[in-house]
């Protein structure tokens, strides 16, 4: 079965939640029973998985800042054999952790 755009008047299917012609959201009150069964249980995101990403996320944070500090600490005691190492991967754990925080 389908039914008219509000918008542009188009045919659409009942299972879609926007109009394919002109993008406009279809009410819920005309969607499928089963349509809205699969739009809510398929953009659930796993919430153990994202909790999982931000924990490593935040430990990855703070072992970058702490290799950070550690990098500082170097340069003031003149030790500036792998300092650039020290510094390079305490950043590049950082960025990592802030975009598993961010995205997790």
């Amino acid at each position: 079965m389908s039914i008219k755009c509000r918008n542009c008047g188009k045919e659409i299917d009942e299972n879609s939640p926007i109009c394919m012609y002109c993008g406009t959201e279809v009410p819920e009150s005309e969607i499928s029973p089963e349509a809205k069964v699969t739009m809510h249980t398929s953009n659930v995101p796993s919430s153990s998985n994202a909790s999982s990403a931000k924990a490593t996320g935040a430990a990855l944070i703070i072992i970058g800042m702490i290799l950070d500090i550690v990098s500082i600490i170097m340069i003031v005691s003149s030790s500036y054999g792998a300092f650039g190492i020290v510094t390079a991967i305490g950043t590049i754990l950082f960025i990592i952790g802030i975009a598993l925080v961010a995205n997790g």
